[in-house]
């Protein structure tokens, strides 16, 4: 038997999730998860003020609230 050495991963931090889920009873589940854009853009120009993309990331931040927002508000009208 051949060893394959474990392929190395980059640990990520989420920054915007959605999930959806069943639970053992039946029940459909929908969670939004996400940091928000201006707590991140600040925490950055603290933290790292090198870091020359945080306006990319804060503005993909708020396009991903906003579009979760409206995924999570649509989906409901299925689950009802």
């Amino acid at each position: 038997m051949r060893f394959k050495p474990k392929k190395q991963t980059t640990k990520v931090d989420d920054l915007f999730s959605i999930r959806m889920g069943l639970t053992k009873t039946g029940d459909v589940k929908l969670e939004m998860d996400y940091v928000d854009p201006e707590i991140f853009k600040q925490s950055m120009e603290k933290e790292a003020p090198n870091f020359q993309d945080t306006w990319k990331v804060t503005s993909l931040l708020r396009f991903l609230k906003a579009s979760g927002d409206r995924i999570m508000e649509k989906a409901n009208g299925y689950l009802i």
